[in-house]
């Protein structure tokens, strides 16, 4: 079966922002290989959008990057989210910078 189907744009829907509040930075390194990671604690944070807010859970992840000797910084950020109505969402978020 041959089914040609024209590809679609990608559709991007605004979902929530979230701000958080960090606390007690932990520094590890440098590693043998001259890495060096943070582990930055969320103290609280709420976040908000236009059919779903709540909170972030105090002590529930962190913010962990890791600095590379190239100075890219490789970002890891783990935490829950609460929605008002009592749902849990975890959340990680990770991404690089140059």
């Amino acid at each position: 079966m041959n089914i040609n189907v024209a590809p679609r744009e990608p559709r991007f829907e605004f979902a929530f922002s979230v701000r958080i509040v960090l606390h007690g930075a932990h520094y590890f390194g440098p590693s043998p290989q001259g890495a060096e990671r943070v582990a930055v604690y969320v103290k609280e944070g709420s976040f908000e959008g236009p059919e779903i807010r709540g909170v972030v859970l105090p002590d529930s992840g962190a913010d962990c990057p890791l600095v590379r000797p190239d100075g890219v910084i490789d970002f890891d950020a783990r935490y829950l989210l609460k929605t008002d109505d009592g749902v849990l969402i975890y959340m990680q978020n990770r991404g690089s910078t140059v």
